[in-house]
């Protein structure tokens, strides 16, 4: 039930965070020029065709992408109850940081609020591991995670896109 929720919720943060649309409502027509983002595409998911976009094919850092893949996987994948010690890799990691420290006992569902909400790279490296039991292998499970949503033009190599490993 939990995990349905917290699904819900980041389906929701994505469509937000991604789509900051004014659409004018004496029109029913979509201006991408009035939609704060450098890039958006907005797919139809049966035939995944394009139905709008901007900039969908340039390259661009996936950072809160990869943050997202991340908690999907783990809450499709993990108890949300189950507590874990935190690595030194974990409580060394550099960029945004919940400030986990080295052998922090610390909840799955409490590390996905500061993977969520502090984009926590200290977080993703603590579940990254606690899962695929080191990134490689949780590489591994974003992969095949991609492959199933049809994400063709991209691959994971880490649960916080930063290349350090």
């Amino acid at each position: 039930m939990i995990k349905k929720i917290i699904f819900k919720v980041l389906s929701s943060a994505i469509i937000i965070i991604v789509f900051s649309i004014n659409i004018s409502h004496a029109q029913n027509t979509l201006d991408i020029n009035k939609i704060n983002s450098r890039a958006f595409v907005v797919l139809d998911r049966n035939s995944n065709t394009v139905l709008v976009g901007k900039n969908e094919n340039q390259k661009r850092k996936m950072a809160s992408t990869t943050k997202i893949m991340t908690a999907t996987i783990i809450i499709e994948n993990c108890n949300l109850n189950e507590t874990i010690q935190v690595s030194k890799n974990a409580a060394n990691v550099g960029g945004s940081r919940l400030g986990l420290k080295l052998g922090d006992s610390i909840t799955i569902n409490d590390l996905l609020y500061g993977l969520m909400l502090k984009s926590g790279n200290d977080c993703a490296i603590a579940l990254a591991e606690h899962l695929g039991k080191n990134l490689e292998g949780f590489s591994n499970y974003m992969n095949q995670k991609a492959s199933e949503l049809r994400i063709k033009k991209h691959s994971f190599w880490n649960s916080t896109w930063i290349r350090q490993w």
